[in-house]
């Protein structure tokens, strides 16, 4: 008998094509947290979700250690595994994006996403609540500052 080869994960096909399974689904929607004896919900019910989505999808791969609720928390730990900043010039799919501040009425909140090629990125929608693909840079209204890239080649050989 003839041992049959491991089946080699795609790592990076599998992560793209469940960031865009996620579109519309309301899956990070809520993380209940409790501070000074009080509890809430500090996604805020989809509308602060965006990192939550990132960081719950990376960790799903085994590509960060656990999910985060902010954008700097989420991005600090990716650098600490080895993601690094690619230029903003050249997005990859599969690539993290980090856009510019927006001032909300709680204050000045960044946002995340991925880009999935050709000028697309899926990110969290706050008024559907949900992932949703959109223009990479929101049709010019919101700009990309940081770019995240992992060497899935190591990962998958690994």
């Amino acid at each position: 008998m003839t041992d049959q080869p491991k089946p080699r994960l795609l790592l990076k096909k599998s992560l793209l094509q469940t960031i865009r399974n996620a579109i519309g689904v309301p899956l990070f929607r809520n993380l209940y947290v409790e501070q000074d004896g009080k509890e809430f919900d500090a996604l805020k019910n989809g509308d602060l979700s965006c990192a939550a989505f990132v960081s719950g999808i990376l960790a799903m791969y085994g590509l960060i250690g656990e999910g985060h609720a902010t954008v700097d928390n989420t991005v600090k730990h990716m650098r600490e595994v080895g993601w690094s900043e690619a230029d903003l010039n050249s997005p990859e799919a599969g690539d993290v994006v980090v856009w510019d501040e927006v001032q909300y009425t709680d204050g000045p909140h960044k946002h995340t996403g991925f880009y999935i090629g050709d000028g697309q990125a899926i990110s969290n929608n706050d008024k559907l609540r949900s992932p949703q693909q959109h223009e990479w840079t929101f049709d010019g209204q919101r700009q990309p500052t940081i770019l995240l890239r992992y060497d899935f080649n190591k990962k998958e050989n690994a």
